[in-house]
């Protein structure tokens, strides 16, 4: 490279006081900014960044990749390359060794020096009232090139499990190892496993899962009433541990919306089974005289549609649910064929 291109490519193209008086990718801590925006008449920029700084983030991010990298990687290097400026690959320590190895190569062909304090400054060109550290972590959380989860595959899916048996919830880790983003392999843990390593189911909780779900809250506060629990903080990982097909966040979003008032209302656990709203009762009456009115042999010659026209306020699906909740106290034997099951409803509403 020619000494003029290289004093080109070298030379700031932008002023940019703070970056100047502060060039480090760190933390700043109140005093120096407040130093700054004395000394330099500006006004600092904290949180989320507007659209218009995002297109200037990307721009730079663009521009660097051609002008520095492009000529020199490729392919999977050129994303690890970027990656590792961006502060990835720091638990494997061959790969980081390799990439740094890299980047030392292309100094010496250029004598041009790529390290993370000079890609901050180049991606900063252009927000003169960002810190370094606020530029480079932005650029970390929405400009780096690992995959989303819509790009995995099922294998790379059943090996994030895989991973997760094994080490934990160490997702910078997994997440470095598959070149996936940390959150991607987080969000999908949080989806399919519980704390206690099984897979999750979703949707509707069955009477077994409430009932375990509510002897978990009673055993984590070491109380015999369950209106105890209210106003406590309660441990979701212990609690979805306990409950065994549930995650934490579907745990703790049952007992927010569905519970908790519930509770409050209720004596014990067999009341709270048992508890239903005065407008849900009146559905499971319309739904039961549907059922013995059509008087059909199996479910699957139940008219559902023409059901849902005499519940317009519930969607089908919300109606096959209720039914389900109905079968569910319905004794084995009884629950065999359809028939009976209805009979039994019906006795035990009219004996």
């Amino acid at each position: 490279m020619s000494e003029a291109k290289k004093a080109r490519l070298d030379k700031p193209l932008w002023p940019c006081p703070l970056h100047d008086m502060f060039p480090k990718v760190i933390r700043l801590s109140k005093e120096e900014i407040k130093e700054a925006e004395e000394k330099l008449d500006i006004k600092v920029r904290y949180g989320t960044y507007d659209e218009q700084e995002n297109k200037i983030l990307a721009k730079n991010m663009k521009r660097f990749t051609k002008r520095y990298l492009a000529a020199h990687f490729d392919g999977e290097q050129l994303r690890d390359v970027i990656c590792h400026l961006l502060g990835y690959f720091n638990y494997f320590t061959e790969k980081k060794r390799e990439l740094q190895g890299m980047l030392d190569a292309l100094e010496l062909e250029t004598n041009i020096k790529i390290d993370r304090l000079s890609f901050a400054q180049k991606l900063g060109r252009n927000l003169p009232n960002r810190t370094l550290n606020s530029v480079y972590y932005r650029a970390r959380q929405s400009l780096t090139p690992l995959r989303n989860l819509a790009d995995l595959s099922d294998k790379e899916k059943t090996k994030i499990i895989k991973l997760h048996q094994k080490k934990g919830k160490k997702f910078t880790q997994m997440a470095e190892e598959l070149r996936v983003h940390p959150k991607a392999c987080q969000y999908y843990i949080r989806e399919k496993v519980n704390a206690s390593g099984n897979f999750n189911n979703t949707g509707h909780w069955t009477r077994k899962e409430i009932k375990r779900f509510l002897k978990a809250i009673m055993q984590t506060l070491e109380i015999d009433d369950l209106k105890k629990c209210l106003g406590k903080k309660l441990s979701w990982t212990a609690i979805s541990k306990l409950v065994g097909t549930r995650s934490e966040q579907g745990c703790k979003t049952y007992f927010e919306t569905r519970l908790l008032w519930k509770i409050g209302n209720c004596e014990d656990i067999d009341t709270i089974l048992t508890y239903s709203t005065k407008k849900k009762r009146m559905d499971e009456k319309v739904i039961l005289h549907f059922m013995n009115t059509e008087n059909e042999r199996s479910e699957e010659a139940v008219d559902w549609n023409l059901l849902q026209t005499k519940l317009p306020h519930l969607s089908l699906r919300k109606i096959l649910q209720t039914w389900d909740q109905m079968k569910e106290e319905i004794p084995a034997e009884s629950r065999v064929h359809h028939r009976l099951a209805v009979k039994y409803l019906m006795q035990s509403v009219n004996p």
